[in-house]
């Protein structure tokens, strides 16, 4: 009983991936950790995934996404580790929990090229004063945790906007396009 009312002590190890500024951000993992008065963070170190020895833990933990993850020590007594392995990755061999479900854009350890960029394009109308304001479906693809990774507007009487228009049928505007990667957001694919 004393042992389980102790704080879980862990170790965390961020694969950082450096040049994706992009890419999912692990604080949004790591933020709650250290905030939970359960939880002590007995050592946090930030390993970029290239490095000599980040190469050896994507190799050591089966790594294919990056930024990443890795929390060792006292994992069971704050991650149930079915819960943790449907939702957001694996167990290692040595009890190290590993995010696996690295959400977009991430960078594919095979290839090194990001996944899941897209642009948000706005199709505007300048001539409608009264016309809704496309801009607000950034906010709702925020909610969705979709950060364009080029925004643009373009006014429907420009040239580009008269091309995208007749490209795509579009019959209104203001509107918004969306180009790029967006089969890898799940939540995105369920409510188009």
């Amino acid at each position: 009983a004393e042992e389980a009312a102790k704080p879980a002590e862990l170790q965390l190890t961020i694969l950082t991936a450096p040049d994706c500024p992009e890419c999912f951000d692990p604080i949004s993992f790591v933020g709650p950790l250290k905030t939970n008065n359960r939880v002590q963070i007995s050592s946090e170190k930030s390993v970029e995934y290239t490095s000599d020895e980040g190469a050896l833990l994507l190799q050591k933990y089966s790594v294919t996404r990056v930024p990443t993850v890795l929390v060792a020590g006292d994992v069971d007594k704050v991650f149930d580790s079915a819960s943790f392995s449907q939702n957001l990755g694996t167990k290692a061999e040595d009890g190290t929990l590993v995010v696996t479900n690295v959400p977009a854009p991430y960078v594919d350890v095979a290839s090194g090229s990001v996944k899941g960029r897209f642009t948000l394009t706005y199709l505007t109308d300048k001539t409608c004063t009264e016309c809704y304001d496309s801009s607000l479906h950034r906010r709702a693809l925020l909610n969705l945790a979709m950060k364009a990774s080029v925004e643009r507007s373009v006014d429907r009487l420009e040239g580009e906007g008269r091309k995208l228009i007749a490209q795509y049928k579009i019959e209104s505007t203001p509107t918004i396009l969306l180009t790029g990667e967006l089969d890898l957001y799940p939540q995105f694919q369920q409510i188009w």
